[in-house]
């Protein structure tokens, strides 16, 4: 099945906002408001990936069931390890609810929105940290989506090898790294230097053609967008 255009979910596009952190850096913000006027509820979203993602392009499946349903969907970039760790990232986290807390009534208008109302939901590391996040902020969310999220990090799946090598990584989707690239990889822990948007290598060229990541993406809206353009 297709997925829906953004404005074809009734949402309608907003640029990225820059949402500064202190001495740290900045993360981002994107929100995507609705186009109908008879729910004023909020989807805070975290994308997945402790070490990659794309705040700026939420996951198709969040448009079509909440942008269609009216839901105003604010996705939220974090700090990506090794230059930041869990704690970091549910900072990061926090701070991007007190700015929607701040601003998303002027930015949608008051009246279009009521903050108190809101939903958080992640999928992946996105999961765990929206898990997270429903303990640790003051306002409480209305209800909690975790899409296959990590629930313990102690859980046997993460140290343990299945018999039948379930919880093993696939090769298509990891390939191995030699000892001297991946020890470069980790020396960096400042957290001034942490990316907060990165694709993953097999969403890259040669094993993703542009035009194939601009559908993977989004496929209905990005077809018609331009790398260049900023908004992936």
């Amino acid at each position: 099945m297709t997925s829906p255009s953004l404005s074809e979910s009734g949402l309608l596009e907003s640029p990225p906002r820059s949402l500064r952190l202190g001495c740290t850096g900045s993360t981002g913000v994107r929100t995507l408001q609705t186009s109908t006027n008879h729910n004023t509820d909020s989807l805070i979203t975290f994308p997945g990936g402790f070490l990659a993602g794309k705040h700026v392009v939420p996951n198709a499946w969040m448009s079509e069931a909440f942008g269609s349903r009216g839901y105003h969907i604010v996705s939220v970039a974090y700090r990506f390890s090794p230059q930041c760790g869990m704690e970091d990232q549910l900072s990061d986290c926090a701070d991007a609810l007190k700015w929607c807390l701040s601003h998303l009534p002027s930015i949608l208008a008051a009246s279009n929105i009521d903050i108190n109302r809101y939903v958080i939901a992640g999928d992946s590391a996105g999961g765990t940290i929206a898990t997270q996040c429903a303990h640790l902020f003051d306002l409480k969310p209305k209800a909690v989506i975790s899409v296959y999220g990590a629930v313990s990090m102690t859980d046997p799946w993460y140290h343990v090898v299945r018999r039948d090598g379930l919880n093993v990584n696939k090769t298509e989707y990891l390939e191995a790294r030699e000892d001297a690239e991946m020890q470069k990889a980790i020396e960096d822990r400042n957290p001034a230097n942490a990316e907060v948007m990165s694709p993953w290598d097999w969403e890259l060229e040669p094993k993703m053609s542009v035009t194939q990541l601009q559908s993977f993406v989004c496929p209905t809206t990005c077809q018609q967008r331009k790398i260049s353009s900023g908004w992936i």
